[in-house]
């Protein structure tokens, strides 16, 4: 809330800004929802003055109006959709995963969540030609079975030294390392110094409940304040710079806090459940959307896990 003072504008001189003080108008805000035939008579001002004045102000910190048109070219020119290279789980999500939202992908040990990034990133960089940027908590990137994966998909020795020089991976093993290596990324999107951000589509991280996970809970007080403050990183990187966002999140047992409810739901409690927009559940090469805001719930895909990485069921 901006306070008024004097020379925001030509006419809001020391005495017309003293008289406004005298009748409690203090603010931008009171200025604007004030009449002003009657406030011209409360302070014994000019009308033309005081209609002067809120002129200026409102051209000043007024948001501009958008036409619907105007904010649909922008969606569409924003929005992009990057396939996984499994048919059916593309068709699952609609056509595969959006730019300007942030997908989670949860499941148990060995359920296949970095084959699922390894597969979804060889496939952004051989069919889209984007970057990739990819942030490993975990230690599960392996290099090795990336190329296995492009290797079963029969592409050149050129084509897939292509593919590698699109992919950048970096280790973050705690919060503080993955925040700083997300700010950075963002800072140089906006300086626009580095051309590997100029085509980068796909941000993944695997996997987010490592980092998170042990400052939550105990003796730590800072645990939901920095999880809010990655959360929101996240969502500007995926919504300003029209970028997919790719997370992966492990399951805890729905009981643990000693209740009597059985089976898994996500890690990181109900404070996470809101930053992704579309969550997708890996249990026994089966995958279920459990939260989305453009499919329908409880959708399924079967899926089994080779040399090509996450494929169809023959």
């Amino acid at each position: 809330m901006s306070l008024l003072r004097v020379g925001m504008c030509p006419a809001l001189t020391a005495e017309v800004y003293e008289a406004l003080i005298a009748v409690r108008i203090k603010t931008v805000v009171d200025f604007v929802l004030c009449d002003p035939e009657n406030l011209a008579q409360r302070c014994s001002l000019s009308y033309k003055v005081l209609l002067s004045i809120r002129k200026l102000l409102l051209a000043q910190y007024s948001a501009f109006a958008i036409s619907g048109c105007d904010l649909y070219d922008d969606v569409i020119n924003k929005v992009a959709i990057l396939q996984i290279g499994c048919e059916s789980i593309d068709k699952l999500l609609d056509g595969g995963l959006y730019t300007c939202e942030v997908t989670e992908i949860v499941g148990g040990p060995a359920s296949g969540k970095t084959q699922f990034c390894l597969t979804t990133a060889a496939s952004v960089v051989l069919t889209a030609k984007q970057n990739v940027l990819y942030i490993d908590t975990s230690g599960g990137f392996s290099a090795e079975r990336l190329q296995d994966i492009m290797t079963a998909r029969h592409v050149t020795d050129k084509s897939m030294a292509s593919g590698f020089s699109r992919i950048r991976c970096v280790s973050a093993f705690d919060v503080f390392e993955l925040i700083q290596v997300l700010e950075e990324a963002r800072s140089d999107f906006i300086s626009a110094s580095n051309s590997f951000y100029t085509s980068l589509k796909l941000v993944v991280v695997d996997c987010v409940a490592a980092v998170i996970s042990p400052i939550l809970g105990g003796q730590q007080t800072d645990g939901h304040l920095l999880m809010t403050h990655l959360s929101r990183i996240l969502l500007s990187l995926a919504v300003d710079h029209a970028l997919a966002i790719v997370v992966t999140n492990n399951v805890v047992q729905k009981g643990w806090d000693g209740g009597s409810s059985n089976g898994t739901k996500p890690a990181l409690g109900k404070y996470w459940v809101c930053v992704p927009h579309t969550r997708i559940l890996l249990e026994d090469r089966n995958t279920t959307i459990i939260k989305s805001g453009r499919q329908s719930l409880l959708g399924s895909a079967s899926f089994n896990i080779t040399d090509s990485g996450i494929s169809d069921v023959s």
